[in-house]
């Protein structure tokens, strides 16, 4: 009886060895490819590949694996952006288009207007609202801030700085910002033209 425990044990025992042997083999010359890891012989593919390899990209037309963010969804391999967001993956408010620093060439039908820096930052909180920094360029208040709103390539604003109420409206193409505004302090009034071309 002690001969056939042996015996049984010691076959079990080869064929643990011969068994993880082989497991350990089914890996050792497969090269899973784009990323992919092997086990027990079989490729675990990364998102975006498919095949016993990993060796095909998944056709655009697969949503698998696509985050579509800030309201996106993903139709046939692309993201579809809810309003006002954009790239790729839907993860930038059009408000950046508008972002940076300007150098302004203002007229105003009263006089005055001439050359000065304006800054216009995106609204991390809402892709549509900008804020826009010393338009009018008024000595008296020179960090005045005011909060605007783009639609594609158009900015509004209807707000109050340095107790200046302004009524702007504009368009961006490319680099410069063509601007008519109007800004009113008491009965003083200054109506004016400005191209803002971005540095």
């Amino acid at each position: 009886m002690r001969i056939l425990v042996t015996a049984i044990v010691t076959i079990l025992v080869f064929a643990a060895v011969g068994y993880t042997a082989c497991n350990t083999v089914k890996c050792k010359d497969m090269v899973c490819g784009n990323g992919g890891t092997c086990k027990d012989g079989v490729c675990t593919c990364p998102d975006g590949f498919t095949g016993r390899l990993c060796e095909r990209r998944v056709p655009a037309g697969n949503c698998a694996g696509i985050v579509c963010y800030n309201g996106g969804t993903c139709k046939e391999g692309t993201c579809l952006c809810a309003s006002g967001y954009q790239g790729t993956f839907c993860d930038t408010g059009i408000n950046v288009n508008f972002g940076g620093t300007y150098s302004v060439q203002a007229q105003c039908q009263q006089g005055g207007g001439g050359s000065y820096t304006v800054v216009v930052r995106a609204d991390t909180a809402n892709p549509f609202r900008v804020f826009v920094t010393n338009l009018g360029n008024y000595t008296s208040c020179t960090t005045g801030e005011l909060a605007g709103f783009v639609l594609g390539q158009s900015l509004t604003i209807d707000d109050t700085a340095c107790s200046r109420h302004f009524l702007v409206s504009g368009t961006l193409n490319g680099n410069t910002l063509q601007l008519t505004y109007t800004a009113v302090l008491g009965l003083d009034t200054a109506n004016c033209t400005a191209s803002l071309q971005r540095q």
